[in-house]
């Protein structure tokens, strides 16, 4: 009995290894180690249909051996709407593993958006100065009301120098966020100055 247990225990070994590097031969291409553009073709397509609607960016790549990848992944949801939902995941490849990070994540709720907490030291993305902008603003959240969430559209681009009127006087500022929401079919736009830590010097409509 001992003899045929171990007989067995050894063939399933076996199974799993060839299963196993079978696995991994589907991933690389018949000409042998697979290239970081291949790598990094496999983990956005299977990336694009785990996360339906995510726009995928690879911000950054580092071969960990030959063939073995590790992604750094940015997953955008409603990047064009008032709250933007970002995420940054770590992708190792052919491994298939992925390790999720939070790096944002604003979501539309009747106070605005539901955000984490603290402010941010510097706002370097125009998805997090959109999110972080609108729940600044009391009169941007009469806009989204007045127009509707899914009517309203937004941007967001850091000016090195940006003028800007305040009680009548124009003042250039440096280093600031503009943001500005838009509602369809209406010429009429909300838009929010604030510098790179969040801190909002302007609010007005145009």
């Amino acid at each position: 009995m001992g003899l045929v247990k171990n007989i067995t225990i050894a063939v399933v070994v076996l199974v799993v290894v060839f299963g196993l590097a079978m696995l991994l031969a589907q991933n690389k291409p018949s000409g042998g180690i697979i290239t970081e553009s291949q790598a990094a073709a496999n983990v956005t397509k299977d990336l694009s249909e785990t996360y339906l609607g995510a726009n995928i960016t690879i911000l950054n790549a580092t071969e960990l051996s030959n063939g073995n990848y590790s992604f750094l992944v940015r997953l955008l949801f409603n990047g064009t709407r008032a709250c933007p939902t970002i995420y940054t995941n770590t992708y190792i490849y052919p491994g298939f593993t992925f390790v999720p990070i939070q790096y944002n994540s604003y979501v539309p709720s009747k106070i605005g958006c539901t955000q984490p907490n603290g402010r941010p030291n510097v706002i370097a993305s125009p998805y997090i100065a959109v999110g972080w902008a609108t729940n600044q603003s009391l009169q941007l959240l009469t806009y989204l009301n007045q127009y509707g969430y899914k009517n309203v559209t937004s941007g967001a681009r850091l000016y090195k120098s940006l003028q800007v009127n305040e009680s009548g006087q124009n003042v250039n500022l440096t280093d600031v966020w503009l943001v500005s929401y838009s509602a369809a079919g209406t010429n009429s736009s909300f838009n929010v100055v604030m510098y790179e830590n969040g801190s909002v010097i302007s609010r007005y409509y145009s």
